[in-house]
């Protein structure tokens, strides 16, 4: 079992928590460009990606939950 905690380690250092914090860098994004006027459509897309990498991570995170399980 601690090889699948180094695994998960290693999953959620290189993975899960790099998308989150570029989750956190896209969303900063959209609020500078909704203050400098920018098209609804530029935000929107900025949004868009922040939506899609963090459901990518929750897929990911499920798939390394199911892992964790012990076999029945």
């Amino acid at each position: 079992m601690s090889g699948n905690y180094g695994y998960l380690a290693y999953e959620l250092r290189d993975g899960v928590l790099q998308d989150m914090v570029a989750i956190g860098l896209l969303i900063e994004a959209a609020r500078t460009a909704l203050r400098s006027g920018a098209p609804r459509s530029d935000v929107d897309a900025i949004l868009a990606r922040a939506q899609t990498t963090a459901s990518t991570d929750l897929g990911e995170l499920r798939s390394m939950i199911d892992r964790l399980k012990p076999a029945a």
